[in-house]
């Protein structure tokens, strides 16, 4: 009897320690890069035949394959009866620039604004998977207009891809007519925007420029007494949302949600350990320690110079010359 089971074997790779990142984690400064460079491009450009923006992301891979993206640079290029022509040099050369002040950047992906993937991403994403055959590059797809044409809020969606098929560069796939298709297929994966506090702080005044009509703000009089205002400010808006929220859960105005009541019972009971306490402790007496000596210095230096300046009134002016 003629078996009808399927049998699969693993594909013959010249290279079996391809490595997929499990999260991909973009930096602020990056990201606020590619969008700049995105909506400046899409309302100034003279280049009616390109239908999107492409570059180049940068970054480092940690050891368990996770990736991280610190900052991007667009890749200039043309389209011409559905070929892309894409300049390698400059790309080459701008890698070459931003490798002298950072060693540890190297090519993690390339970006797209174009949030379909048609038959050109394969090719494109074929180039820069050869800069990196270990790893799996990364495409990072940011949409800005919805389907109507109006600008949106950027939608940001990253991707690996695996290959399948027939590889482009083969005798095959030219003659069939698939060389200029890229054999490829997209993953999602999970993205974070990572930021620091500094960061922050700027994408907070950045997001106040964008709700004025003239699209500036003033930072001149945010001092950090005045960021420290705000911020309690805020705390304190949110605290009262809470105590809002939970009067009418009491009253029973509303139904309870249980997940909010059960972080509220968290953060409730939420108390410091007996060694995290003492560190705390300990830093107050070094920074104290650190102003009292600080005080102490100053104080013995003023005394010098007053010191000083009493000698210098009683020296006759003879011994002076001396």
């Amino acid at each position: 009897m003629a078996s009808t089971a399927l049998h699969i074997s693993n594909p013959n790779y010249t290279n079996t320690r391809i490595i997929s990142p499990l999260k991909v984690s973009i930096d602020a400064s990056a990201l606020l890069d590619v969008i700049e460079a995105t909506y400046h491009d899409n309302s100034d450009s003279k280049d009616a035949t390109r239908t999107r923006l492409i570059g180049t992301l940068l970054g480092t891979r940690s050891e368990d394959g996770n990736v991280s993206i610190k900052t991007a640079y667009i890749v200039p290029y043309t389209e011409k009866d559905g070929d892309i022509i894409f300049e390698e040099s400059y790309h080459f050369s701008t890698y070459q620039l931003y490798k002298r002040s950072n060693v540890d950047l190297q090519v993690v992906g390339w970006f797209s604004t174009q949030d379909n993937l048609d038959l050109s991403t394969g090719l494109l994403h074929e180039f820069y998977s050869k800069s990196s055959p270990n790893y799996s590059q990364i495409l990072l797809t940011l949409t800005h207009k919805d389907s109507n044409g109006e600008v949106v809020s950027p939608i940001i969606n990253t991707y690996v891809s695996g290959p399948v098929g027939l590889p482009a560069s083969s005798q095959l796939a030219h003659s069939l007519g698939l060389d200029k298709s890229g054999a490829y297929a997209f993953v999602s994966v999970e993205n974070e925007i990572v930021y620091s506090k500094n960061a922050l702080t700027s994408i907070q005044f950045i997001s106040k420029a964008a709700n004025n009509e003239n699209q500036t703000t003033t930072i001149s009089s945010n001092d950090e007494l005045k960021q420290l205002e705000d911020s309690l400010n805020k705390i304190s808006s949110m605290v009262q949302i809470l105590s809002d929220y939970t009067a009418k859960v009491t009253s029973g105005e509303i139904k309870g949600n249980e997940k909010i009541g059960q972080l509220l019972l968290s953060a409730l009971k939420f108390q410091l350990s007996e060694n995290e306490i003492n560190e705390i402790k300990l830093q107050i007496e070094n920074h104290t320690n650190d102003t009292l000596l600080v005080e102490y210095l100053s104080s013995c230096i003023q005394q010098q110079l007053d010191l000083s300046s009493k000698l210098t009134n009683f020296m006759l002016p003879e011994d002076a010359l001396k």
